[in-house]
């Protein structure tokens, strides 16, 4: 008799926690930024949201950055170092300092510190075997 009071109240218990989630309607729509809403770039290699919920996506067009009302753009500037040292991106990510970090397409590695709005360009060289 134990068994099955045991077994009944188990049935039960697992029956009424699946019934609220079972209940709840799943809210979340994925909708693709069209051209005139701001992404005017059609390949995105990388997608990071980071910690201040803004989304970046690394393109071959640059860096694109959505706060989820309008889009900001970071390219390449050759008469600017402070700006992206290419624009074919790889891979975006964020260190533990808030501070977002580009790979590039042969160009190195980016760091954007958010703070200063400003690029800071990392490449490799034979001559130094420390670096990239």
């Amino acid at each position: 008799m134990k068994a099955f009071v045991r077994m009944v109240w188990l049935s039960a218990t697992v029956w009424f926690a699946a019934c609220p989630a079972a209940a709840q309607k799943d809210s979340r729509i994925f909708k693709p930024m069209a051209t005139d809403e701001g992404m005017s770039y059609t390949s995105v290699y990388s997608i990071m949201k980071d910690r201040r919920g803004l989304m970046w996506f690394a393109s071959d067009n640059g860096l694109v950055q959505f706060d989820g009302y309008s889009v900001s753009y970071y390219e390449h500037d050759p008469d600017d170092t402070f700006s992206l040292s290419d624009n074919t991106l790889s891979y975006v990510a964020e260190d533990t300092s808030g501070g977002i970090w580009v790979a590039t397409w042969g160009s190195g590695l980016d760091f954007f510190d958010p703070r200063t709005g400003q690029f800071t360009r990392y490449k490799s060289s034979a001559e130094r075997p420390e670096s990239l």
